[in-house]
């Protein structure tokens, strides 16, 4: 196994990726519309939340019947957030079987001067996030709950998306011409990334051509699943948020996508291979899925982010692409080079 040079891309902090509106700060016919939908007017809303990459409002308000909820709203200057919020209203009430997924309260639409905005009101989740760094704990709880994911019936996953992945990494898609052009100079990689040498680049290449048909199934993939959509209760039970990039395909995908980050925080990642959802898995496959997500992660980061979107979510990519790349090189025996 060769040893890897040290990675030189910064961690990011996934408690603080994202700059939001107050409460006071939403038009008032939203306000009152989330009161409408919590069926009690708001007494009181705590700070929102800084994780996430959105400017969208997301946080916690205290009813006046006592109650509390966890609230998100968006308008119109943030269009991925309004296809997000109208993707979850329609496929949480469908996962109310599954244990790890926040549940929703209730949802809404309102105009504001001819601006559509949508909102969601969901069950607070007291819980931390895990990653910070990953304990073998956290990991192990998380590996329970991506089997829980996969696992869901195949009724249920015909009701919530009929999405392949594999439509994602495809062959003609982004992620594979990200990284043929990179490996034949068309465009540089990203500063301070490491890569692989020589043939692994080319391997690296030859991989992501086959990810789309290793990337097929029929199980439930959440598709989105880092330390900010997950919370970990005091009981040790892991919860899921942001429901909105559900895809079908292999039931490993969501388990192997948190491998790159748990590896580069030194948990042993092979531990894993006798989860029900690996079984069966081919590593060919596992690592064609690997080498189109640094493609995936890769293609746009150079980019200013999505209106409404921090600067964060391209940190974010960068440093899960670096940690994917590290994780696929090591895996293949494959030497680096520091970027």
């Amino acid at each position: 196994m060769p040893r890897l040079p040290p990675s030189q891309v910064p961690e990011v902090d996934y408690l603080v990726t994202s700059v939001r509106p107050t409460f006071g700060a939403l038009p008032d016919a939203v306000r009152a519309e989330l009161g409408a939908v919590a069926r009690s007017p708001v007494a009181r809303a705590a700070a929102p939340v800084t994780s996430g990459f959105s400017g969208a409002y997301a946080g916690r308000l205290l009813l006046e019947d006592g109650r509390e909820v966890f609230a998100k709203a968006g308008g119109a200057g943030l269009p991925h957030v309004l296809e997000a919020l109208a993707q979850e209203a329609a496929i949480l009430p469908q996962l109310s079987a599954l244990r790890c997924p926040t549940r929703l309260m209730g949802a809404g639409e309102v105009l504001v001067d001819g601006v559509r905005w949508r909102l969601l009101v969901l069950d607070v989740v007291h819980g931390r996030q895990p990653g910070g760094p990953w304990t073998q704990a956290d990991a192990d709880a998380t590996v329970r709950t991506c089997v829980e994911i996969a696992s869901t019936p195949a009724e249920v996953v015909e009701r919530v998306t009929s999405t392949p992945l594999a439509l994602d990494l495809a062959l003609e898609g982004g992620a594979h011409a990200t990284l043929a052009d990179l490996a034949v100079g068309g465009r540089a990689w990203p500063s301070g990334i490491t890569r692989p040498a020589g043939h692994g680049t080319r391997e690296l290449v030859e991989l992501a051509a086959r990810a789309e048909r290793a990337c097929r199934g029929e199980a439930l993939v959440h598709w989105d699943i880092r330390p900010d959509n997950l919370l970990v209760e005091s009981d040790g039970t892991v919860r899921v948020c942001d429901w909105n990039w559900v895809r079908v395909g292999p039931p490993w995908v969501d388990l192997v996508s948190l491998w790159p980050r748990m590896a580069r925080q030194g948990i042993d990642v092979r531990a894993h291979r006798s989860a029900p959802v690996l079984q069966g898995a081919r590593d060919d496959d596992i690592d064609a899925f690997l080498a189109a997500l640094a493609g995936f992660l890769l293609e746009d980061v150079d980019e200013p982010p999505p209106p409404g979107c921090t600067v964060s979510l391209r940190k974010h990519q960068l440093l899960l692409a670096d940690a994917t790349l590290r994780l696929v090189s090591e895996r293949r025996g494959w030497s680096m080079l520091r970027g």
